[in-house]
């Protein structure tokens, strides 16, 4: 298990912590992702890797 913070994903991927809730909310609107309090879980894989080559 891997801890981090929004901001701290959002500077791996070099945008704002808004932008990436902003993104983590659609993925959970599309249920790629669920996350509670203290963790963050990708349901499906290969779907938000397709966005990491736009």
């Amino acid at each position: 298990m891997v801890r981090m913070t929004r901001q701290d994903m959002a500077n791996m991927v070099g945008i704002t912590t808004e932008t990436a809730i902003r993104i983590m909310s659609q993925f959970k609107r599309d249920q790629l992702m669920f996350c509670t309090a203290k963790r963050l879980v990708i349901l499906d894989l290969p779907r938000p890797k397709k966005f990491a080559c736009l």
